[in-house]
């Protein structure tokens, strides 16, 4: 069987094992994607700071840490912490 989505991914393994609705799933991604963006925003941020970079430069930093987030590995650890 081939996974097309991260949906489909979810449905196959997530809702099996822990019995939860197509809705809870989306909102844990959801949750799980949102806090790793701010992670990498933060880190970003700081880095940046530390490094001397103006607050334009900062945001700059921040924003480019979220475009270059993991998705993959974001999905990893929700299936991880799922029991997957």
């Amino acid at each position: 069987m081939q996974i097309k989505t991260i949906f489909d991914f979810c449905d196959n393994t997530t809702q099996e094992i822990n019995g939860m609705t197509q809705h809870d799933i989306k909102r844990r991604l959801a949750e799980a994607v949102r806090q790793a963006c701010l992670n990498a925003a933060r880190e970003g941020y700081e880095n940046a700071g530390i490094s001397g970079l103006c607050e334009e430069g900062r945001w700059e930093c921040a924003v480019d840490a979220i475009r270059a987030l993991d998705i993959e590995a974001v999905i990893a650890r929700l299936a991880e912490e799922s029991g997957n």
